[in-house]
């Protein structure tokens, strides 16, 4: 951990105290947030890739446009399910940043290849 610290240049650990507690610095949570949404959207990428593995070829696709923290926290627990509901559909997730009057998800649909 004193490694990554000092990598980053920040404490993410409050250290103290005799009983070898610790406790996130502020730092230390923005980081944990962002590995978890990271870990979720890897999972979901694994999932994909297992999924189109297992299948010769799907016959539809499905666009999802969604901001990174929806896809992370929302998405990602969803979709393999999905998946496995609808193995002839190809779940495709692509990632904006909200900025302007961008909704927070766009869902497009088609058949394989067509791209949308």
């Amino acid at each position: 951990m004193r490694s990554l610290e000092a990598d980053l240049w920040r404490a993410l650990l409050r250290r103290g105290g005799t009983l070898r507690r610790a406790q996130l610095t502020e730092a230390g949570e923005r980081l944990l947030s962002s590995v978890q949404q990271a870990l979720a959207l890897l999972e979901t990428a694994c999932r994909n890739v297992r999924a189109d593995a297992a299948r010769n070829r799907r016959t539809h696709t499905l666009n999802i446009s969604a901001n990174p923290s929806l896809a992370a926290l929302w998405l990602a627990p969803r979709i393999g399910r999905f998946i496995e509901l609808h193995p002839g559909i190809d779940v495709q997730v692509h990632h904006f940043r909200l900025g302007g009057n961008e909704g927070l998800v766009g869902i497009g649909h088609g058949a394989a290849g067509t791209g949308g």
